[in-house]
């Protein structure tokens, strides 16, 4: 049986964590974790887009609204649609879902990232993310965020 990318594997990429930080006003390993699972709420069309570029989510209208530095704000994630499928394995079969699951390949581990650039240089940011820096980006003077 080939392995298939999960959807998780599959969207665990530098060019979409830079936007989710661009977005998010910061985004470390959990917060991408849970930007994933907002984007994966968000459908299958604006999932693929995303995919294919992450610049795209400017035209998403609760990014539209993001003023990452301005209170009050709420980050676009979603924890809880990560656990899903194990809740619904573990009600389904009354067992835990574990890696030793009869018929199921190991996980494969996360792919490489890709190329390395630093979320925090808005210059870098600018370039990636044109549409979604016009309304996320930050101030670049000495004292602006992130």
């Amino acid at each position: 049986m080939p392995h298939q990318r999960l959807p998780r594997a599959e969207s665990y990429r530098r060019d979409l964590w830079g936007a989710a930080s661009l977005i998010n006003g910061g985004c470390g390993d959990d917060g991408f974790d849970y930007f994933r699972g907002w984007l994966l709420g968000q459908g299958h069309a604006i999932w693929q887009t995303a995919l294919a570029d992450p610049d795209t989510l400017a035209d998403h209208p609760e990014v539209q609204v993001r003023r990452p530095y301005h209170e009050p704000y709420i980050y676009l994630e979603c924890q809880d649609i990560l656990g899903i499928a194990y809740e619904a394995y573990e009600a389904l079969t009354g067992q835990e879902f574990t890696v030793e699951v009869p018929g199921r390949q190991p996980w494969p581990g996360f792919p490489d990232l890709g190329e390395r650039w630093d979320f925090d240089d808005a210059a870098e940011m600018r370039s990636r993310y044109p549409r979604l820096w016009t309304i996320c980006g930050w101030d670049e003077g000495p004292s602006a965020a992130p």
